[in-house]
């Protein structure tokens, strides 16, 4: 998916009684636009974009689901996502189970030695019977990112022909398998944390402030995923939201004319870019976020974890500046962790709910 034609990013919102105040930032003009709305509609997906590895849009980085809370919206279920264990090209195509059975479940590393050692999983690979095993096919693959191992589907064994005819059938090229192996790496496919909304799609708490596709806390991990219940919900939910707000009309030109305090965001920007190593964090907080997600820790691990986070944040408050592009990759990466606290804290509710019920 290509970045959409603006190059504006919203990076603040303040709620007041007829609407809602924006503040975006172009970062071709190198401006902050200030706009005034008396409807907000949040359709701006998820956050799988903070990983990595992710088949996303990239502008599925969480950003707006944390402004939204800011100004008063609820999020809930964002712990809960879908990673996919098996994509190419760095996460951003998935390879089907199909093609996967042909490597009978050999999953090797860069000289040829096999890494999944569990012969139950091997076999329900080969079978193309797994989806039961992600979760620990999953933590398998994080101990290996950890310990930077390649992982590669063994193909070695597989007849040519077949192997052609199942990427002609699934639309993928030949040329992903080179040495008789394809590598491969997990990549996180879809959240299903977001906001919370009423039947409207209006969110929980904001008057007027809508939110729909994959922006809203579209329930539990199986129930949906992007084709299923983002996509339809675009659609039903933009129905609902448009008939609302053509019945209710309520259109209002006058508003207040500065912000109450100045946004945090603003004082990341400078026309002086530093030597913030942005990549470097980003790289950190994706491998945090993707161990949150896969190895479920106890409390007191969150509770550390939380910790390591809050210290991140303010380095970048403390140290990251820049303008441009390079602006915009500093505030993803702070929203990130925001993100990861979001995170955390349903874990730790989901910790809570646990203990009570054993």
């Amino acid at each position: 998916i290509e970045q959409p034609m603006c190059n504006k990013i919203l990076i603040h919102l303040e709620k007041y009684d007829q609407g809602i105040i924006a503040i975006f930032y172009d970062t071709q003009s190198d401006q902050f636009i200030r706009i005034f709305t008396n409807y907000l509609v949040l359709a701006t997906g998820g956050y799988a974009g903070q990983f990595c590895f992710n088949d996303n849009s990239p502008g599925s980085t969480g950003e707006t689901l944390i402004l939204a809370k800011k100004i008063g919206a609820r999020l809930k279920g964002m712990s809960t996502v879908m990673c996919h264990p098996w994509s190419i090209y760095n996460g951003r195509q998935i390879l089907l189970g199909g093609v996967v059975s042909l490597s009978q479940g050999k999953i090797i590393d860069e000289d040829g030695v096999q890494l999944l050692k569990d012969k139950y999983i091997c076999d329900a690979i080969a079978r193309d019977d797994y989806h039961e095993m992600i979760d620990e096919i999953l933590k398998f693959q994080l101990e290996c990112i950890k310990q930077k191992k390649d992982m590669y589907l063994d193909m070695s064994h597989a007849d040519e022909n077949v192997l052609n005819e199942k990427f002609k059938k699934y639309g993928f090229s030949p040329k992903v398998v080179k040495n008789k192996r394809i590598k491969i790496t997990p990549t996180m496919h879809y959240s299903s944390g977001g906001i919370e909304i009423n039947a409207n799609a209006e969110a929980i708490n904001l008057n007027r402030v809508f939110a729909t596709g994959e922006a809203q806390f579209n329930g539990d991990l199986g129930i949906g995923r992007i084709p299923g219940q983002a996509f339809a919900s675009g659609i039903v939910f933009g129905k609902l939201i448009a008939d609302k707000i053509a019945n209710e009309g309520v259109f209002n030109t006058q508003y207040q004319t500065s912000f109450k305090d100045p946004p945090e965001t603003m004082h990341l920007y400078s026309k002086e870019n530093n030597d913030f190593p942005i990549e470097e964090f980003q790289k950190k907080l994706s491998t945090l976020m993707m161990d949150l997600i896969a190895s479920n820790p106890p409390v007191v691990s969150l509770s550390f974890l939380r910790k390591k986070i809050q210290e991140s944040q303010n380095i970048i408050l403390s140290r990251a500046r820049g303008s441009g592009k390079r602006y915009e990759d500093i505030l993803t990466l702070s929203f990130g962790y925001f993100v990861a606290m979001e995170i955390i804290e349903d874990l730790e509710a989901k910790s809570g709910l646990l203990s009570i019920q054993k």
